[in-house]
């Protein structure tokens, strides 16, 4: 009967795999064949934490690769790759010629920046004589990402001879044609594999962004945000499944503004990075990089970066997890950042400090010494009150860009998703959270004593030069016009934003006013923008 139910589950008959699997987790329910089996039915309904709890349990009856590698599957649909990586290398320990595996882990690889071993274990897989569409696409879409282009148009297209509705090679290929400006054979293509039946929300998520993007080059703008509407609809569909509370960044935002008040900030203790007292005395300070997503931070960390006496954080989220490890410490039941109350010695703060700089060697590989290190994460800027009790005498950079351009290319923007990103899925949450987070910066510029280098993406655009001169001598450093160069290093770099593709190019003005092309959507939006408009110095 088990055979039953596997032929049943293999062929799509799911329902009557559903009754089988019933009677026989009633008749043998100890069997971790049935539980395996349910752990698949339920993932292919879509049915994450319910497949998890099945999955596990056929591990605790008999410790299979299979159900390993099914369990590894389902952590990687639900974005959960540390536990994914670990029960896929449970697999390959159990049997080291599982196809699966090696995909599975290869592609955890490919998504964390450690691209060599992606490669290795994506051509491992290869090297095993296996004709896997699936290997061949994820291995294609890799090559894509780091510029190898005539190899990923190569695998692309061994994926889509072994299938010719493969959806990653196509959707690698639709890459290369628009990059090929062959909008319409790109638009053709990516509308083709829209068809293939049971595609999940992530997929549809990328193939529409895509599509968008395509049809924007091509000029037919109404189309085009039809598909990203499309592509977010789905996102919506993902973060619906997803633990994020939808509300916790705007509360966030809300707090803080209240709770950093003048009074507040004018009793922080007194911890210069130069107190003779701190263990890095001497240390230059961080300096942290901010302003709102797609306003062009990745494109100056690159430029930065390029100079050798700098160092910058590739967005690590080093700062969240310090305001964790500053709750862990604090016996009292308060909320951030009502507890930071309690950080009112030197010696409290130099033990956040010890912490931050213990997570800059370990997750950013910064030693120190006579370097500076920049801390690049866009929405940093909601900490800013925590930045400043922690480190009062740091360096701020801030980016800013059109509202109406920034919230525009937020909404168009495939991201990852997490408790930031979903207040990107329509145009009028976007919006929203712009303005709710730039009230906060306003607020924080009127209480906190920054030291502060303003400037504008439109103006780094026109006068790269100027602009990037007077932030490098801001910063302390010797400026080169080597730094202008950066994006001849950047090709070799994992760059963990959705800008890679954008920074491995030479600045380009194309990204200025595209809000144009979406009047008549901006339209809908631009009273909620326009505070922000004017405060900025742009033209309404």
């Amino acid at each position: 009967m088990i055979q039953q139910a596997f032929n049943l589950l293999n062929t799509g008959k799911l329902e009557e795999a559903k009754t089988l699997l019933n009677q026989l987790t009633t008749t043998t329910p100890n069997d971790p064949q049935c539980w395996y089996l349910f752990g698949l039915l339920k993932a292919r309904y879509q049915q994450y934490d319910a497949a998890e709890k099945d999955l596990l349990h056929s591990l605790e009856l008999n410790s299979t690769p299979q159900a390993c590698v099914a369990l590894g599957q389902v952590y990687m649909v639900t974005n959960k790759l540390d536990k994914a990586e670990l029960y896929l290398d449970k697999a390959l320990s159990l049997d080291d010629t599982l196809v699966e595996a090696y995909n599975g882990l290869a592609t955890i690889y490919s998504s964390t920046g450690r691209d060599s071993k992606a490669i290795n274990y994506f051509e491992k897989i290869i090297d095993m004589n296996v004709s896997n569409e699936f290997v061949y696409g994820n291995l294609a879409s890799l090559y894509e990402r780091l510029r190898k282009h005539d190899q990923a148009n190569e695998t692309a297209n061994k994926a889509v001879a072994l299938n010719p509705d493969n959806v990653t090679g196509n959707l690698v290929l639709a890459r290369v044609d628009r990059k090929n400006k062959q909008y319409d054979k790109a638009i053709e293509r990516l509308n083709r594999i829209l068809k293939t039946p049971s595609i999940h929300p992530s997929i549809i998520l990328n193939i529409k962004s895509e599509l968008g993007l395509a049809l924007d080059l091509k000029g037919d703008y109404k189309q085009a945000f039809n598909a990203f509407v499309s592509s977010n609809e789905a996102a919506q569909q993902i973060a619906s499944q997803a633990p994020y509370d939808k509300s916790y960044y705007l509360n966030k935002v809300s707090t803080n503004q209240a709770w950093y008040t003048a009074d507040r900030v004018a009793a922080f203790p007194s911890v210069s990075i130069n107190s003779s007292n701190d263990k890095y005395a001497g240390r230059k300070p961080p300096v942290f990089f901010v302003g709102f997503p797609r306003s062009g931070t990745t494109l100056v960390e690159q430029i930065l970066s390029s100079n050798k006496n700098i160092e910058a954080s590739g967005e690590e989220v080093v700062l969240n997890d310090l305001i964790d490890f500053a709750k862990s410490n604090i016996e009292a039941s308060k909320s951030y950042p009502e507890f930071m109350q309690d950080y009112d010695t030197q010696d409290k703060i130099f033990q956040l400090r010890d912490e931050y700089f213990k997570k800059l060697k370990s997750d950013c590989g910064f030693e120190g010494g006579d370097h500076l290190f920049i801390d690049k994460l866009p929405l940093n800027i909601v900490d800013l009150g925590f930045i400043k009790q922690l480190f009062p005498d740091a360096k701020i950079i801030m980016a800013y860009r059109d509202p109406r351009d920034v919230c525009l290319s937020c909404f168009t923007q495939a991201f990852q998703l997490n408790p930031a990103m979903i207040q990107f899925l329509t145009l009028k949450d976007t919006a929203n959270f712009y303005a709710k987070t730039m009230e906060l910066w306003l607020h924080y510029k009127e209480v906190l004593d920054i030291e502060l280098f303003e400037y504008k993406y439109e103006d780094l655009v026109a006068d790269s030069e100027s602009i990037t001169k007077n932030m490098v001598e801001f910063l302390g450093e010797e400026w080169s016009s080597e730094m202008l160069e950066y994006y001849k290093d950047v090709a070799t770099k994992h760059v963990a934003t959705p800008s890679f593709a954008d920074v491995k190019s030479p600045i380009y003005s194309r990204a200025v006013q595209r809000w144009r092309n979406y009047a008549d959507e901006i339209k809908e939006v631009e009273n909620i923008l326009e505070p922000y408009i004017k405060e900025f110095g742009y033209e309404v």
